[in-house]
């Protein structure tokens, strides 16, 4: 016979197996031997803790380290922010190797002091942000310009007590004077075995080289050709180069001699403008000039449409002119805003309607002009014809546009004056015209007392008879009720405080899992850098920001659209470029109305940006809590009346039709939850999870091993205890979801630990039926919530099920106009 084991010794068996798990698979990073890693707090004072906030590397027990390379582990942890690395009295190690350093993006201080070090390659410091550099005490003889050529915030570089050779040419840069860079007081070198100060001896035949351009500054129009001269000199002789990265119109290169080049230019393009570099180098230094460069173009009108409706209404511009224009708007012939490049003023003309009518203009280049004219209140009154007029020095253009805000005009009825009748017109009007001398006053007086009492009772009855349609609704159905109690809906908000802020959504660490190739997948879609127009930050996470944005040019697109951009912040840091691009060919072939749209990615230059859709009215899980009979405590606008049995249910009809595609596609979520499903307008409802911040969700995940985040309340117990996952664990999340969907956004399992979630449902203990919840609804959970995967409901026959129900009790459009659904 076997003892009785105890539920609470099951669950701490079940939390054991999570951090072996946790240790085993996620491979923390571990400070390297020998070595002590620690953060630095606010105070300044160091205290110990795990790697994953290390911030310090410090290696200081003498003779332990022969090689950088034991650094290269920590590089693979982009989570890592090591901002300090300290390494003293290593008699072993000799080099700076080309690889050493890779990953430390967010190094400032780097000691390497009493060590044999000897040699340091051309490009170990690229990448990297370094403040300060200590190489004292070393045995290095030479030290070229290369490996900081391109370290622009370095401040301070320590060489002292190093035997740099004073005749070798390489070391003849330490002798210049360095804007903004310190190399310490009474630098040394040795000559023939005596030091001596660097800044005193002179090495001959070695100069920096010195460069000059002409013209310095060259102003052309669009279409013009024009010549640029760079000459050098130094010794040994320098060798020169133009850097021609920026131009886009074709150039020659003609040598006129070893120490001057030509650049002659064809037909120069207005983009072209900029500063145009020659750099000139050798072993003794390199040095730079430019050509400051303006070509100018007149102004052409790119776009000018709208209203379009984003946060508020706004009409688009895109101008192309250089110098920039003036800038002029009209109105049915009446000029609105006027802007004087000269003065860099905008004047807006006063309007009835436009008090708060605002412009933004944000050059991306000298060229450019980006508007948006925003209406913050329009009305009809807004409607007609708008010209935009630019010009400058060299032209002017001018488009015109029919813009309509609202269709028909809003009738305003005209009352007549009290005891003025038409009759009487040319008598004189008075604020309190005289009673009539037939009535006495007493009468008024009563009728007056009267209507008092009659409104107040009339607002007591009201309330008393909306509070009543409210605790009905929240006290419906225990399970015995009918399905579908109908709900009165009282109107008492406006549509524009249906919607929600964006909120962050969160990262599905396993959102790769099972992308296999297949032979039918759609190209990736590239899109232009210059496509895309920022417009504010919504949050970050280890990958990098995602953003709302405007892309424009987008397939099916007829003007700019707003989107969702998720940026790499290093793609060169371990596997980031490989997943980068399988989690794009993962995405374009999800392709589904309720599965957030992915438009394609930019990778013209780092960052590399993703570009998903945007949906206006945030996560789900944010506008149920908005939307529910708890509205007032997650709201400070007029809350809505809780969403109806009939709007939940389409709502949970839309998230099954996604995952039955995702299914098709052999494709597992691993994440489902109303925080990673969005809301936009009329109720669309897609599934969604490109990697925001865990942050605003962080009590929905359970922490095992310091940073891996599971979400137990959502997970079956096989992904718990095993962490497998399959379809058969997104049909169980999915009844989680429905579970959330009808108690409007509650956490699951609330009011329970998440070691107390997995006791529960270790133990089969399954959520209760949520407050008004039909009982079908509550049947389709339960067949989710099978214990053994192959025993739950099949994802579409969920999917059939719920949209049977859905589609005999379809959600009614509010003609009001104050409503979900408009």
């Amino acid at each position: 016979m076997y003892a009785a084991v105890s539920p609470h010794w099951i669950a701490w068996l079940v939390f054991a197996s999570l951090v072996l798990q946790v240790i085993c698979v996620s491979g923390e990073a571990v400070c390297p031997n020998y070595c002590s890693c620690s953060p630095i707090p606010e105070n300044g004072d160091r205290f110990s803790g795990p790697a994953s906030s290390m911030s310090v590397v410090e290696c200081v027990i003498p003779n332990t380290i022969s090689s950088l390379s034991a650094f290269s582990t920590l590089s693979l942890y982009p989570r890592l922010s090591v901002s300090r690395i300290i390494i003293r009295d290593q008699l072993s190690l000799s080099s700076i190797g080309l690889s050493d350093l890779t990953g430390f993006s967010e190094l400032t201080h780097l000691e390497i002091t009493n060590t044999n070090l000897s040699y340091i390659h051309v490009h170990s410091f690229e990448r990297l942000k370094l403040k300060t550099l200590d190489l004292r005490s070393n045995r290095l003889t030479s030290i070229t310009w290369e490996p900081f050529m391109y370290l622009y915030s370095l401040k301070e570089l320590l060489l002292a007590d190093n035997p740099l050779v004073c005749s070798n040419c390489q070391n003849n840069w330490l002798r210049e004077p360095h804007q903004d860079l310190t190399l310490g007081t009474n630098l040394t070198c040795v000559h023939n075995e005596t030091k001596t100060l660097m800044q005193s001896f002179v090495v001959d035949n070695c100069r920096v080289p010195s460069v000059n351009v002409t013209p310095k500054h060259l102003e052309i129009r669009d279409g013009e050709s024009f010549n640029a001269s760079c000459e050098v000199d130094g010794e040994p002789h320098p060798s020169l180069r133009w850097d021609v990265s920026r131009l886009v119109s074709p150039y020659q290169l003609v040598n006129v001699s070893k120490r001057q080049q030509i650049i002659m230019v064809q037909n120069a393009s207005y983009k072209d403008t900029g500063l145009l570099e020659c750099i000139v180098s050798s072993v003794a230094g390199w040095r730079a000039a430019e050509v400051n460069l303006t070509v100018k173009v007149a102004p052409k009108i790119n776009r000018f449409w709208g209203p379009i409706k984003r946060f508020h209404y706004c009409i688009d511009l895109n101008v192309t002119a250089l110098p920039t224009p003036n800038v002029t708007i009209y109105h049915n012939g009446t000029k609105e805003l006027h802007y004087d490049a000269r003065l860099d003023n905008v004047t807006i003309n006063s309007h009835p309607t436009m008090r708060r009518y605002e412009v933004t203009t944000k050059a991306r280049t000298p060229w450019q002009i980006f508007g948006c004219l925003m209406f913050l209140l329009p009305s009809h009154y807004d409607n007609g014809n708008y010209t935009l007029v630019v010009s400058n020095e060299l032209g002017s253009d001018r488009k015109n546009i029919s813009a309509i805000f609202f269709d028909g005009n809003v009738a305003i009825p005209d009352y007549p004056e009290t005891g003025s009748p038409s009759s009487q017109d040319n008598r004189t009007r008075t604020i309190n015209p005289p009673m009539s001398r037939g009535t006495p006053s007493y009468v008024y007086i009563l009728a007056a007392v009267g209507a008092g009492i009659l409104l107040i009772v009339l607002v007591l009855f009201g309330r008393k008879y909306y509070t009543k349609k409210r605790e009905r609704f929240r006290n419906l159905g225990d399970g015995s009720a009918t399905p579908f109690t109908s709900v009165a809906c009282v109107l008492d908000a406006k549509r524009g405080e249906d919607r929600v802020d964006l909120v962050h959504m969160i990262p599905n660490p396993n959102y790769l899992a099972r992308t296999d190739r297949r032979s039918g997948s759609t190209a990736i879609n590239h899109i232009s850098r210059e496509n895309i127009r920022f417009i504010g930050e919504l949050g970050e996470g280890a990958f990098g920001v995602v953003c709302l944005g405007q892309c424009e040019h987008l397939p099916g697109a007829d003007g700019p659209t707003m989107v969702a951009i998720k940026t790499l912040k290093d793609a060169s840091v371990g596997d980031a470029r490989t997943d980068f691009e399988r989690e794009a060919e993962l995405l374009t072939n999800l392709q589904h109305k309720n599965i957030v749209a992915f438009y394609g990615v930019c990778t013209d230059h780092e960052p590399f940006f993703m570009v998903f859709e945007y949906m206006e009215n945030g996560d789900l899980n944010n506008y149920l809590k908005s939307r529910g009979p708890d509205a007032d405590c997650f709201t400070r606008n007029q809350a809505l009346l809780p969403l109806t049995v009939k709007e939940l249910l389409y709502i949970a009809k839309q998230i099954a039709s996604g995952m039955v595609y995702m299914a098709s596609q052999h494709f597992v979520h691993r994440d489902m939850a109303t925080r990673n499903c969005l809301v936009g307008d009329r109720l669309i409802v897609k599934i969604a999870d490109f990697g925001m911040s865990r942050d605003v969700y962080s009590t929905d995940y359970y922490r095992v091993g310091g940073h891996t985040m599971l979400p137990v309340r959502w997970m079956p117990p096989e992904s718990i205890i095993y962490r497998t996952y399959s379809v058969e664990s997104d049909v169980w999340s999915y009844g989680v979801v429905l579970w959330e969907i009808f108690e409007y956004g509650k956490q699951p399992w609330f009011g329970l630990s998440n070691h107390e979630v997995i006791e529960y449902i270790h133990n089969g203990i399954l959520l209760d039926c949520p407050k008004g919840c039909p009982k079908e609804v509550y049947k389709i959970m339960l067949g989710s919530w099978q214990r053994q995967p192959t025993q739950r409901m099949l994802i579409k026959d969920l999917h059939d099920a719920i949209s049977q129900l859905s589609d005999e009790n379809t959600p009614m459009v509010d003609i009001v106009g104050r409503n979900t659904l408009v």
